[in-house]
C-alpha cells in the first residue's frame, strides 16, 4: 500500500517535468526504486530527487504516514541547503539504503554521459560515486 502511495505522490511532483535527455522525470526514481529490496527503500528511492531538492520534506512524510524506517532512510537522503554536494554524499554514507539509492541515481546520471551533464556536473557525480563506494 504505501509503495502505491509514494509512486501516486512520486507522480504528482513530477507530473510535467523531463529529464535531461527528453523522458518523463518519474521514469527515474521509478528505476531507481525497483533495484531496491525492501519496500522502505523502495518509496526512499522514489522520494529521492524530491529529497534533495527540497521539494519534499522530513515532514512531508510524517504526515503522509509513512513507516519510520523509511523516514529515516529519507533523513539521509534530504539535502540540507547548508550542506555541500560532498558533505550531503559523506552522510548519505552512513545509511546503507541510503547509500545503494544514491549509488544507483549516481550510476544512472554517469550513464547519461558528459556532452548531457556538462563537464562541471559529470566530474561532480564521478566524485561523489568514488566516496559513496570506499568506506
Amino acid at each position: 500500500m504505501d509503495v502505491e502511495r509514494a509512486i501516486e505522490l512520486s507522480y504528482k511532483m513530477y507530473y510535467g517535468r523531463m529529464d535531461d535527455d527528453g523522458v518523463p522525470f518519474i521514469s527515474h526514481p521509478i528505476e531507481i526504486a525497483l533495484k531496491m529490496k525492501t519496500n522502505d527503500a523502495k518509496i526512499a528511492a522514489l522520494f529521492h530527487d524530491a529529497l534533495e531538492e527540497g521539494k519534499l520534506s522530513i515532514d512531508d512524510l510524517v504526515k503522509n504516514g509513512f513507516s519510520e524506517k523509511t523516514i529515516e532512510i529519507c533523513k539521509y537522503l534530504y539535502k540540507k541547503e547548508d550542506e555541500t554536494y560532498l558533505e550531503y554524499i559523506r552522510k548519505v554514507k552512513n545509511n546503507e539504503d541510503a547509500r545503494r539509492i544514491k549509488i544507483e541515481d549516481i550510476k544512472y546520471n554517469i550513464r547519461k554521459g558528459e556532452q548531457i551533464l556538462g563537464h562541471e556536473r559529470y566530474k561532480l557525480f564521478k566524485k561523489a560515486f568514488e566516496e559513496l563506494i570506499t568506506d
